[in-house]
């Protein structure tokens, strides 16, 4: 609303609350998506409030630290008022985000311009009642959230044209997972006055490939000895190369 900071969390923490009341009056489920830009560039968010400082020869890191303890501050009274008002217990719980952030790891900053692992390696936080916290180790995507939903409510499956899997199967039967999953990116910009880009990336257990589709470039890095994608080996690779591009092309259908 008018008047309301962009990065206003504890505006969207309170809207969460009402809605939650007004669901538990009507003896109905609920399904919230709330969407915070409190931890966005220009990372200004954490100013005036009570968050450790960071310090980081990079000021924007610092900053950036500081407005995820923003973050995790706005957050706790909103787990404290589901656990006190009985419906912590029978509510499942998703944290993630849509993007990471880029500090120059590859010469870009803010977001939305690579698919370098700085871009596509996003936070996701599954809490389910009735189960104990695990780390999963397997590669996951954020196409598997909804399918993980379907399958603990039960709701059915008829119709629904899924291109993710439950992130119950790496949880709890991993062996049925298949350790070559291709893991997609794709990103463009089409803006006047901007270079224009469209890169496309797919992620295997052995090496991630990007291509630039305007310069019909590729890049290969080796997913375990190289998690920062720091060490271009395509050139002395065009084997592997051959080999994932088919990948790419199924992403597009």
């Amino acid at each position: 609303p008018k008047g309301t900071d962009w990065r206003s969390g504890e505006y969207i923490v309170s809207n969460i609350i009402s809605a939650v009341e007004d669901a538990k009056r009507a003896k109905k489920p609920f399904f919230i998506t709330a969407h915070f830009d409190d931890v966005h560039h220009p990372y200004r968010s954490f100013m005036g409030r009570s968050v450790p400082k960071f310090p980081h020869r990079n000021r924007d890191i610092s900053y950036y630290d500081r407005c995820l303890a923003n973050m995790d501050n706005l957050l706790r009274p909103l787990f404290s008022h589901l656990r006190h008002t009985g419906v912590w217990d029978n509510t499942i719980l998703i944290i993630t985000s849509d993007h990471g952030e880029e500090f120059g790891e590859h010469g870009t900053t803010i977001h939305s311009q690579t698919c370098y692992v700085e871009s596509v390696h996003v936070p996701l936080i599954v809490r389910i009642p009735g189960f104990a916290p695990a780390r999963i180790d397997h590669r996951v995507s954020l196409v598997d959230v909804v399918p993980t939903l379907v399958e603990l409510m039960d709701l059915p499956q008829k119709g629904l044209d899924l291109d993710g899997q439950s992130l119950l199967i790496p949880a709890l039967a991993p062996e049925l997972v298949s350790e070559d999953r291709p893991i997609f990116c794709a990103i463009f910009q089409l803006l006047r006055g901007r270079k224009n880009f469209f890169i496309r990336s797919v992620r295997t257990a052995a090496h991630t490939l990007i291509h630039e589709a305007y310069s019909n470039t590729f890049e290969l890095f080796e997913s375990k000895a190289d998690p920062h994608e720091k060490n271009d080996i395509a050139a002395q690779n065009t084997s592997v190369v051959e080999t994932l591009q088919p990948l790419l092309k199924v992403a597009l259908t």
